[in-house]
């Protein structure tokens, strides 16, 4: 029975996703601006000077809300 209800879960959600519009919805003045920004931009570009150089990229993650924190598990503590 379980199989039968994620397969038909999978087969609603292809559907929807198979209907949907590409793209996204937006009013004439953030299309503007979107093609404003983005519409001189090329993807075969890179931001250096020296293009045999490799490119260095650095991001961080921060840590915005802890939700939960589960009991402590003695069983793996091998003290």
């Amino acid at each position: 029975m379980v199989r039968s209800e994620q397969a038909l879960a999978l087969l609603a959600t292809a559907f929807l996703l198979f209907i949907m519009p590409p793209g996204s919805q937006q009013g004439p003045h953030e299309k503007r601006l979107l093609n404003n920004l983005l519409g001189p931009y090329n993807v075969l570009e890179r931001p250096v000077a020296n293009e045999s150089e490799p490119l260095e990229v650095k991001f961080g993650l921060t840590l915005q809300q802890i939700i939960d924190v589960g009991p402590i598990s003695t069983a793996s503590c091998s003290w």
